[in-house]
């Protein structure tokens, strides 16, 4: 139905006077394969939200208001991806080829994404059944790791070995 509707969108442009779209403008490859480009990343997208919202509310229990509330993460670092791209990397290097490469990873993508899914439910189930003195044992051996990593000395060590025997 929606390639009739298009068919005849397109045919009645060619006859009307003023048309909504000028067809062409469609002659030109590069405003063409934008106009492609866009339509397919608009599709994936409203696909990506539809069958996750499915997911979110039917399979894991959210309410709507939490399921919104989920995505707000995902949409925060796609604007200022998409911001802070458009003016650092667009400008240097030209659209032909940051497009096919952007489509190429979007396409890649999901190629692991059933393995990050299930690592991430193992970690969040994993980390839910833990207990306190666990989840405070493992956050603390964390920040040494990451204490000994950024500073490099002994110090930060010590301190938070002090703390963990403090208690709470």
């Amino acid at each position: 139905m929606a390639t009739v509707l298009l068919t005849a969108f397109a045919w009645w442009q060619t006859r009307a006077r003023h048309p909504v779209l000028p067809l062409r403008i469609l002659l030109d490859r590069n405003r063409a394969a934008s106009f492609a480009a866009l339509l397919v990343a608009a599709v994936g997208t409203f696909g990506v939200f539809l069958f996750l919202t499915y997911y979110l509310e039917r399979t894991l229990g959210y309410s709507a208001v939490t399921t919104g509330l989920a995505f707000l993460p995902m949409i925060a670092a796609l604007m200022a991806g998409a911001t802070v791209f458009a003016q650092t990397v667009m400008p240097r290097i030209g659209p032909k080829p940051v497009v096919p490469l952007g489509r190429g990873l979007a396409a890649a993508g999901p190629a692991d994404a059933d393995a990050a899914v299930a690592a991430a439910w193992n970690a969040f189930h994993a980390w839910s059944r833990t207990t306190y003195d666990e989840k405070r044992r493992i956050l603390l051996r964390a920040a040494d790791l990451l204490g000994q990593r950024a500073a490099g000395s002994r110090q930060q060590a010590a301190g938070s070995r002090a703390l963990r025997r403090s208690g709470p």
